[in-house]
């Protein structure tokens, strides 16, 4: 199992891009956006592979934009972006 970098603590579902710590959906979407390459993943798609196991369907759709919101500020050099009525996200460079 790995390690922190930082503090030396066992690393479960955690990843690190540059100094940056992902966890929980925010690493599941980074991830998808990344496996999809250039041509992206449909929101529909991600939104599957976020609450496809939750029995009443998972939150509101909108929560995947503010998931997205809150892992671009993290990021530092790209982004997941969808662009205006888009439904395809995609890793771009910032």
């Amino acid at each position: 199992m790995d390690r922190c970098p930082h503090c030396g603590e066992f690393l479960r579902d955690w990843i690190f891009l540059r100094d940056v710590a992902l966890q929980g959906n925010q690493r599941l979407i980074y991830e998808s956006v990344k496996k999809a390459g250039k041509n992206g993943i449909h929101a529909d798609r991600l939104f599957d592979i976020l609450y496809g196991h939750d029995p009443n369907g998972g939150p509101d759709f909108e929560t995947l934009a503010a998931t997205v919101a809150h892992l671009n500020k993290k990021l530092r050099g790209e982004k997941v972006t969808a662009g205006h009525g888009r439904r395809f996200y995609r890793l771009v460079q910032s």
